[in-house]
């Protein structure tokens, strides 16, 4: 009777510790969460500091490229800011000439891209002919060409678009000119996800229109224009939607309150968004929501939600438009590391030691969208 009750009371001093231990871990979790990791915010930045953060344009072309580079070039305000990466198909056996040809149609300095090159304002960098560019940690860097697929394509405007996605974010901005064949699509979608902006060539104005249609059949880009018209569009662009746009995550925008009239027109394209997909908005985070609206309307000209309102009315895709800037996915693999280190060198260990083996350890992962999360 007395071993009985012994192991009762063992049983019950197991239990008290494993419960002990849960709240323990509750607890840690949640002081992590609340507290900033490190100066720079709860996330870590993407960007590593450097003497210039530019925002940056990276253009894409294929076949028919070299005239249609030339007019782009020729319509470039030399003082947007901005700088541009030029990424063209090249053949390995041909160094590219893109310094001797393109220097004489502007101002800018036009340079082939080398390895540990930052990108500068108002300079125009290609990529060389031997090796793929992409960008990390702010600087250009360049890897041997990747054929990635299984039909061994050579897709290096996918390669740096991604990347540029990765660590410019909403500071980037991508544009598909004339070409064959659809390099490019994936980049460009990696670039929207990301909060860049997107351009293509009209089809209907480029010599190969394949890649410009490619990109229009599988995404809703922000504009499509002709050529000579990206210049100055560039600008406004620049001005409207880039400029003050934090790239790290940890910089916040600052969202004004909105008066009783604003409140009234947002709760309106709101309801219409209901009406339309079924969606309701209303308790989805304000300040998340502003943001998105806020970049349809600089894409607008419009300052108000009372103007928006009425281009929406006037425009009958900006519904979908805005739509899809709301639902867009914004999730990836191993998104917060320093979160995950956490959890594997300190709160693992806490939820196992003293565990009792009949009851399984569950994590409930909420908001987990595509599972990305969940994986990681």
């Amino acid at each position: 009777m007395k071993n009985k009750n012994k192991e009762k009371e063992k049983e019950k001093e197991k239990e008290k510790t494993t419960k002990k231990t849960a709240k323990n871990a509750r607890q840690s979790v949640k002081k992590v969460i609340q507290k900033p990791l490190d100066k720079n915010g709860p996330r870590p930045a993407i960007i590593k500091p450097t003497l210039r953060n530019t925002p940056i344009v990276g253009i894409g072309a294929s076949a028919g490229g070299l005239e249609t580079i030339q007019a782009l070039i020729k319509n470039l305000p030399n003082d947007t800011d901005l700088g541009f990466v030029i990424i063209q198909h090249l053949s390995e056996e041909f160094p590219s000439l893109a310094e001797q040809i393109y220097a004489n149609y502007t101002s800018m300095k036009v340079q082939i891209g080398k390895d540990g090159m930052e990108v500068e304002p108002n300079q125009i960098y290609f990529n060389p002919h031997n090796a793929d560019l992409i960008l990390k940690d702010g600087f250009l860097k360049l890897i041997p060409r990747l054929d990635s697929t299984s039909a061994g394509l050579h897709l290096p405007i996918n390669q740096f678009f991604k990347s540029l996605a990765l660590e410019r974010k909403g500071h980037s901005v991508g544009i598909i000119l004339s070409g064959t064949g659809a390099d490019g699509v994936e980049g460009m979608k990696a670039l929207r996800l990301a909060g860049g902006i997107t351009i293509t060539q009209d089809p209907a104005t480029a010599l190969y229109p394949a890649m410009p249609q490619a990109t229009l059949d599988q995404i809703d880009v922000d504009f499509v224009l002709p050529v000579e018209k990206m210049g100055s569009e560039l600008a406004n662009i620049f001005q409207r939607v880039v400029k003050d746009k934090p790239i790290k995550a940890s910089e916040k925008m600052q969202i004004k309150p909105l008066n009783e009239e604003e409140q009234s027109n947002f709760e309106l394209i709101i309801d219409k968004i209901r009406a339309e997909h079924g969606i309701d908005f209303a308790d989805y985070k304000l300040s998340t929501l502003e943001r998105r609206f806020q970049r349809r309307m600089d894409f607008c000209k419009t300052s108000t939600f009372k103007e928006y309102l009425e281009y929406i009315e006037k425009n009958s895709t900006e519904l979908q438009s805005l739509y899809e800037d709301l639902t867009i996915n914004v999730t990836h693999f191993f998104r917060d590391p320093e979160i995950f280190e956490y959890i594997k060198s300190e709160l693992l260990n806490k939820l196992v030691v003293g565990h009792n083996n009949e009851n399984p350890i569950r994590i409930w992962v909420p908001g987990c969208s595509t599972g990305e999360e969940v994986y990681s």
